[in-house]
């Protein structure tokens, strides 16, 4: 099993030391072979203007925005897609219990947290974009340094997650969800997706033993991230948090993850019930 990290949201960030293969006080190793690497390293080094004009307005004069509003383009932001819909029985069912455990939550009775994964990539991200009527942008997928992230999120901005360039396991999730029921005070929810490492066999056997510790996980239906508000933490993390010339080298980048994620509470809050309103809105025009 290779090194993980683990963060919480009420830690100050570490100090940025050590070169090389290290990164993050030697905290975080670089992932992917040295070719991967260095091809990776060349194709951002060529595009960082790019990358960083992206983020104004696709990077074009006032005069060329124009033109492209009178010919019916936007600039939007780029959005995921699901590839299906729910069960109108079991959402509605899912819907109903996630409102009532949301209820429990703001008197007090249970602490509930939301779990997902994500990651970044030297490659960059690229949220907003000129789309023209009927166009769908897309951006394929590069070889680059990649680093995946573990974590839950309350509605107060506590985090709790570990980084790691390795992949994500049953083994590593069900790790770190038993350290974090040793961790807590009262009956604790856990919200998370159907993805095929929370449904497990060996996930499954571990949940009898958290659940005498009092840790329950809830599973949300089908096609439904928009229930999830750790999916707005990704967004927030690399949309708006991680800047441009995070992405010159693999260190700086992973540094600045680690460095934003330790921010949550002190440095960074997201107010998620004005952004769930948002999300709800483009599921509704969507489906």
């Amino acid at each position: 099993m290779g090194k993980t990290v683990f963060r919480t949201g009420c830690g100050r960030s570490a100090e940025q030391t050590g070169t090389g293969s290290q990164a993050h006080n030697g905290l975080i190793e670089r992932g992917g072979s040295e070719a991967c690497y260095r091809k990776g390293q060349a194709k951002r080094n060529e595009g960082q203007g790019e990358m960083a004009a992206g983020n104004k307005q696709g990077g074009v004069p006032r005069h060329v925005q124009g033109l492209f509003i009178s010919l019916g383009a936007r600039f939007g932001h780029i959005r995921e897609t699901i590839n299906g819909t729910p069960s109108p029985q079991l959402y509605a069912y899912k819907k109903e219990k996630r409102q009532e455990l949301g209820r429990q939550y703001r008197e007090g009775l249970i602490d509930l947290y939301f779990g997902d994964g994500s990651f970044t990539c030297t490659e960059g991200y690229v949220p907003y974009g000129w789309q023209f009527p009927g166009e769908n942008i897309t951006i394929p997928s590069a070889c680059g340094a990649r680093l995946n992230i573990r974590g839950m999120i309350d509605y107060n901005s506590r985090y709790h997650g570990f980084c790691s360039t390795e992949s994500m396991t049953s083994e590593r999730i069900e790790d770190f969800i038993g350290r974090f029921s040793l961790t807590i005070r009262k009956n604790t929810f856990i919200v998370l997706d159907n993805t095929k490492v929370h449904r497990s066999k060996y996930m499954k056997e571990m949940r009898k033993i958290w659940e005498k510790r009092g840790l329950y996980l809830f599973f949300l239906p089908p096609y439904s991230p928009h229930f999830n508000i750790a999916e707005t933490l990704w967004r927030m993390l690399k949309g708006q948090w991680i800047q441009p010339a995070d992405y010159v080298s693999t260190d700086n980048l992973f540094y600045a993850v680690n460095r934003d994620l330790a921010g949550l509470v002190t440095s960074h809050f997201i107010n998620f019930s004005k952004r769930a309103r948002y999300v709800h809105l483009f599921f509704l025009i969507t489906y």
